[in-house]
């Protein structure tokens, strides 16, 4: 019998996609892969020889898992966020499936006998967001909040926003992108449309997460800080809160371990590791330098557990 692949799918970057055998591979993935496969090496399984990683990047809404169900293999599905999960179960009742997202029980994922998982909360934390970029990042003439219309985690999060800041209005800029299509330059002509100076507070999406370097580099060009709802690539945006997605990907590594252990079997409690991780602020010095923000100010917040890089 083969040896197990992992088919990892998120949404991104087709281009980006790879067969990874080696932990020389891994530049430029998703940071749950990393933590994936750190945990797992920490655990003696090593990629190459006990299993391999089918990396996948997708246009939102073209998710492939082609292979993954083919007959006498014990592959895993590893899903970076809620639609990509949706659309595996879709797929596939007997491959078991390791997934980040949102809501298990509201999404009824509970209801399936394959699905495992963790959640990173950010949905829940987007209330805290506002408060945390103005912390870092005070006197900005304009807030920009980029937003996926229609997408569950973006919607619930801008609502969870306006629940918590009734008097704050914070001017939108929707990605439109139709599935299928590259979502790059729709993210620019957003990004160009605000005001230079303003920050720009990001929206939990796959999507964007996939575009990261995209919004990173477009709103640099505009002297705007960048506000990320997870702590992994920060700079050249200026800080970010959240769980990060490679302590995502250990966490979810304890359920590929059990996979591995026991071919086709999910964990007996599959939502047992609730928590992908602890929030942690991360802000760089470097981008507030760029910015003409006072590391001060940054350097102020460290004392509240604010990590400068």
């Amino acid at each position: 019998m083969p040896i197990p692949s992992i088919i990892a799918v998120a949404i991104g970057d087709p281009a980006n996609s790879r067969l990874i055998t080696d932990m020389n591979q891994l530049r430029g993935v998703r940071p749950y892969i990393t933590g994936l496969v750190f945990y797992l090496s920490e655990q003696d399984y090593t990629i190459g020889t006990d299993y391999t990683i089918d990396y996948r990047e997708c246009y939102e809404g073209t998710e492939d898992f082609t292979g993954a169900d083919i007959a006498g293999t014990n592959n895993i599905i590893f899903c970076m966020s809620t639609p990509v999960v949706r659309k595996a179960v879709a797929f596939t009742s007997q491959v078991p499936i390791v997934g980040v997202f949102s809501d298990y029980k509201g999404e009824k994922f509970n209801q399936t006998n394959n699905v495992c998982g963790v959640t990173a909360n950010r949905i829940d934390n987007a209330k805290d967001y506002y408060d945390k970029f103005v912390d870092a990042a005070s006197n900005l003439p304009a807030i920009y909040i980029l937003h996926r219309p229609k997408n569950t985690a973006s919607e619930q999060s801008l609502a969870n926003h306006k629940k918590a800041h009734p008097t704050v209005k914070l001017p939108e800029l929707d990605v439109t992108t139709a599935a299928g299509n590259d979502p790059r330059q729709d993210i620019q002509n957003a990004i160009n449309s605000a005001t230079n100076n303003s920050g720009l507070l990001v929206l939990p999406v796959d999507l964007f997460f996939g575009a990261a370097d995209t919004i990173n580099s477009t709103a640099k060009s505009k002297s705007m800080p960048v506000f990320w709802p997870l702590s992994d690539w920060v700079p050249p945006g200026l800080v970010g809160y959240g769980v990060s997605q490679y302590d995502s990907g250990q966490s979810m590594g304890q359920q590929v371990q059990y996979i591995l252990d026991n071919p086709k079997n999910i964990p007996p409690d599959p939502y047992r590791f609730t928590s992908a991780g602890t929030p942690r602020w991360v802000a760089s010095q470097a981008a507030a330098k760029v910015l003409s923000f006072a590391n001060n100010k940054l350097a102020l917040q460290q004392q509240n557990g604010l990590l400068i890089i």
